[in-house]
This record gives structure tokens, sequence and C-alpha cells, in this order.
């Protein structure tokens, strides 16, 4: 979080990708935390500016969040308004 708020993008990139890998391989494809991991990594990029591939990790976020945690959990709708800004 503290290298993307500084706006070191690709620093923080690294950090969530490595954490992202860390959960799947712990906790599997569909848990919370990996969905938070597939956020973060959204948001990064596109803070970025690569608003594409910011947007794709968003959507597996908002599935995840959708299925474990259901539409009307705080995640499923942080995500999906970070989306609506991003469109």
């Amino acid at each position: 979080e503290t290298y993307r708020n500084k706006g070191e993008y690709d620093r923080a990139i690294g950090y969530y990708e490595k954490s992202l890998a860390i959960a799947l391989k712990s906790l599997g494809p569909e848990h919370p935390d990996v969905g938070l991991s597939y956020n973060n990594l959204g948001l990064a990029y596109a803070q970025k500016g690569d608003k594409v591939k910011g947007m794709g990790y968003l959507l597996k976020a908002k599935a995840i969040f959708i299925k474990r945690l259901g539409p009307d959990h705080p995640n499923t709708k942080t995500v999906q308004a970070t989306i609506d800004n991003i469109k």
C-alpha cells in the first residue's frame, strides 16, 4: 500500500504479485484474500495508467467477492465502485 500511495506503482505491483502467488498457493483461487490481492493489483495498474490490465484484475476480484462474500459485502461494493470509476 505504501508504495502505491507514494506513486511507486511498479514496486507496489511487484509486491502485490508476490502476495498473490503466496495467497493462491496457500489459500486457493477463490479465497477472499486472493480477491484482495487481485483488487490491489487492479488498483495499482489502473493508477499507473494501464486501465485495461487493471480492469482485468478488478473483475477477478469482483467475481471472487460475489461468489464467496455476496453482492452486499463491503469488499464487493468497493471493488464495484472502483470498476465504475475506471469506466
